[in-house]
């Protein structure tokens, strides 16, 4: 554990600086003062969650690489079941994530073709568009836990988002948040 907090901190330093050669096997193991065993050990979690990649060959060392998204989001998800928080605390934070990504979707631009068929899609037409990428992850995410949550729950049938995009498209950040509002109250209307 101490060599890959060490390894993350050096990571960090670069700033995820994606791509970049942290040294050869034996330059880090040298630098961490490990053996092969215990570094191998320390940097198979990492690789299993696309944090570092190490090469064979003529590109035989660690590279930093991007975390694998569905990795991070099956972990996320975990951490927000063993949060064990009441529905409604899920619910609120969701409106407001989805109501600010609506928001920012206004201002950036929505593709005139996208089409939502339903929540899912609705999620990442507007986390795409917001421009902010953690936002659009959490978004995911919340959408996920909360519908997770609502199953076999009686709620009202909710429609595709349609509305919220053609809010979205008026440019008017103000609306969209509000459409999203509106359109998301269905679900919380039903508990």
């Amino acid at each position: 554990e101490k060599i890959m907090y060490s390894l993350m901190a050096d990571i960090l330093d670069t700033g995820w600086a994606v791509g970049e050669h942290l040294g050869s096997e034996q330059d880090l193991l040298d630098r961490y003062k490990v053996g092969r065993s215990a570094f191998r050990e320390a940097i198979r979690p990492m690789e299993q969650y696309g944090i570092v990649e190490m090469g064979t060959g003529r590109k035989s060392g660690l590279k930093i690489k991007v975390p694998t998204l569905a990795v991070v989001h099956e972990e996320s998800l975990r951490s927000l079941v063993q949060l064990n928080a009441p529905l409604e605390n899920f619910l609120e934070t969701y409106e407001t994530v989805g109501a600010t990504s609506a928001a920012l979707a206004a201002r950036n631009g929505l593709p005139r073709d996208a089409v939502s068929h339903g929540p899912a899609d609705l999620h990442r037409i507007l986390g795409d568009a917001a421009g902010n990428r953690v936002l659009a992850t959490m978004f995911d995410l919340l959408g996920t836990q909360v519908s997770a949550m609502l199953e076999g729950h009686a709620r009202p049938a909710r429609d595709d988002g349609e509305g919220v995009l053609t809010a979205v498209r008026s440019g008017d950040g103000a609306l969209a948040y509000r459409s999203f509002l509106g359109w998301s109250r269905g679900v919380s209307s039903a508990n």
